[in-house]
């Protein structure tokens, strides 16, 4: 067999272009996944009423909701339970005007509309601390969407997913959810009750 150095010029060439070629092929492909993952369609389930507004969770998510009289509560998580989704509903406290927060984007934050409720809100990333059973104390990364309504509520939308920073797909996942809330009504007494997960054979109500 020839030694490296025995090889011809144009062999050790070819041989440099073929390993550029590949290593260039892997990483385009490692882009091209990542990019499909950003641009995946969301499918949500069939709303529950969280308050006095109809929220629709991912599909394949499992929440447990707690509502009361006039605000209300959910909290859920995904298949792999990597993944934690907050909502919830408030009376704005008197004296303050409905619009004055959502509508005035500050720093480190990004408008967003509601388009279920015809709102416009404001999402910020936030870096929240945390500590861990062992004591050692990191920051987790939150990202938080917040919008009020001239009914006198606000509406808050809180994801995290405990791992590295908040991309466009996490972005977009909070704008689906966004998009599809309504208004339901003020429920007329509470309840408390947990939500079955989604039937496999079932199929989604928006593809956003």
């Amino acid at each position: 067999m020839a030694r490296p150095w025995e090889y011809p010029r144009w062999r050790r060439v070819l041989m440099q272009v073929v390993m550029w070629v590949i290593l260039g092929g892997t990483l385009g492909l490692a882009q091209l996944v990542v990019r499909q993952r950003q641009q995946a369609p969301i499918f949500l389930q069939l709303p529950v009423q969280v308050g006095p507004l109809w929220v629709s969770l991912p599909l394949g998510w499992t929440a447990i909701l707690a509502d009361a009289p006039a605000t209300g509560e959910l909290q859920a998580v995904d298949a792999d339970q990597t993944q934690e989704l907050i909502i919830r509903v408030q009376r704005i406290a008197a004296g303050q005007e409905p619009g004055s927060d959502a509508n005035q984007p500050g720093a480190g934050t990004q408008p967003i509309y509601f388009k279920g409720l015809n709102r416009k809100g404001v999402m910020a990333g936030i870096a929240e601390k945390v500590q861990t059973p062992d004591g050692i104390v990191g920051t987790e990364d939150i990202l938080v969407a917040f919008t009020d309504l001239p009914s006198g509520y606000a509406v808050e939308i809180q994801f995290r997913h405990g791992s590295g920073k908040m991309g466009a797909a996490d972005r977009r996942l909070i704008q689906a959810v966004a998009d599809a809330m309504t208004w339901a009504g003020v429920p007329s007494r509470p309840a408390v009750r947990r939500l079955p997960s989604p039937p496999t054979g079932g199929g989604p109500i928006r593809l956003y």
